[in-house]
């Protein structure tokens, strides 16, 4: 998709066309990424470590990972929400500064 003639083309479609061609493509990359085995590297969760010890963040939050997580290092926590492409997508919400992961759909559900 970086592809300058791709880019090209892309922008002589129609917008709804375009939509519905870039959608089927990233659930197509989903389908494929979320069944491949990356190994225990986890770059993310690396860089989330790092800032908080180097800069001493109690907190980082990332997401774009198709995986939630959360992990407790001795100095701070680093939460990956997850993707945000489905109807199970979360937020992270801080109480009386504790931190508390909620589905959005819970949320949007129990405001009407």
């Amino acid at each position: 998709l970086r592809n300058s003639w791709v880019n090209t083309c892309y922008r002589l479609i129609h917008p709804d066309l375009g939509i519905w061609l870039a959608s089927g493509s990233s659930r197509k990359s989903r389908k494929y990424t979320d069944k491949k085995d990356f190994g225990p590297k986890d770059g993310l969760r690396d860089f989330a470590e790092h800032i908080i010890k180097s800069q001493r963040a109690d907190y980082v939050v990332m997401g774009h990972r198709h995986q939630r997580s959360v992990v407790d290092f001795a100095c701070g926590t680093y939460f990956n929400l997850g993707h945000w492409m489905d109807f199970n997508a979360c937020c992270l919400r801080f109480d009386d500064d504790v931190p508390e992961i909620l589905e959005v759909n819970t949320l949007i559900v129990n405001h009407q």
